[in-house]
């Protein structure tokens, strides 16, 4: 499978994607912004959101609660669901805006969206790949119009039940199955599903909910090919949400500089050691007598 001119799969590189839908915050400024983070820190992908919330919400207000640190410390906030996806809105000249700066910086511009209208608005952007939300795994058409691209789809799997899953998928055709979990109060995590769906033949990826990394190392090691990671430009960010759970631009160059570190470390050749660890070793070598040579 290939994403623009990136090969993905256990033997190519590790695709690193920032999520920046929600806290690009349908400002192009700030979307340009993030963009350069991305660029600088050396990942490979900026995702954003398509979105309209007219399209996909029968009640306009319906609430959502999220953690921020905008109030000088952190706290809960509650607003419409409907009024958050609204911010995050951008016309097509302005998504035209955002995806020329991704190419000037070389980053790989795609998105999510969550209705047919954004995979055609998205088609003319001419994406080089799709994802899909784990809240529409049972909304086939959207999928279908996706699919219907021959362009690779990102499927969250992170909480569809194996019958959804395969009764939405019915076969794996340029699908890369991601798992997204959202684990509440340390449960949920699911980790395992990642040895699951991984073959050595076909890419998994690991979509990360929140600051911690601990879970990208066992992505990591679990065989995921793409690892997503959530990118704010400030924590305390007033408006709209996801930047509490996100990660800072300094931070987030830390954190490419560490999944790196693992990956090339998982890549050595299991049976050769080190020429230092060689060394040592034979200073301190015991003969067949148990002394020290």
């Amino acid at each position: 499978m290939k994403i623009a001119d990136h090969e993905i799969g256990p033997a190519a590189p590790l695709f690193l994607v920032a999520e920046v839908g929600i806290t690009a915050g349908g400002s192009v400024a700030r979307a340009c912004a993030l963009v350069d983070a991305v660029a600088e820190a050396g990942a490979q992908a900026a995702k954003f959101i398509v979105t309209d919330p007219a399209q996909v919400m029968s009640r306009a207000e319906v609430p959502f609660t999220y953690e921020t640190y905008a109030l000088g410390a952190t706290a809960r906030m509650t607003r419409s669901l409907y009024g958050l996806l609204a911010e995050t809105r951008m016309t097509r000249d302005q998504w035209r805006l955002v995806q020329a700066h991704c190419s000037t910086r070389g980053v790989v511009f795609f998105a999510t969206t969550d209705h047919l209208a954004g995979v055609w608005l998205l088609e003319e952007l001419d994406v080089p790949a799709y994802k899909l939300s784990a809240w529409d795994i049972a909304y086939t058409p959207l999928l279908d119009a996706m699919r219907a691209t021959f362009k690779p789809v990102l499927v969250d799997v992170g909480t569809c039940t194996r019958e959804e899953l395969f009764r939405a998928i019915p076969d794996e055709h340029n699908l890369l199955f991601v798992h997204d979990p959202h684990p509440h109060e340390g449960r949920d995590w699911q980790m395992s599903r990642l040895r699951h769906f991984f073959r050595p033949d076909y890419p998994v990826g690991f979509a990360s909910p929140g600051r911690e990394s601990w879970c990208d190392f066992v992505a990591l090691g679990g065989g995921a090919c793409l690892i997503e990671k959530r990118l704010t430009l400030r924590r305390d960010e007033p408006t709209g949400h996801h930047h509490a759970i996100s990660l800072e631009p300094d931070e987030f160059a830390a954190w490419v500089r560490e999944i790196r570190v693992a990956e090339a470390a998982l890549r050595e050749d299991p049976f050769v050691g080190s020429e230092h660890a060689w060394a040592e070793r034979k200073k301190y070598d015991r003969d067949e007598n148990g002394r020290q040579g």
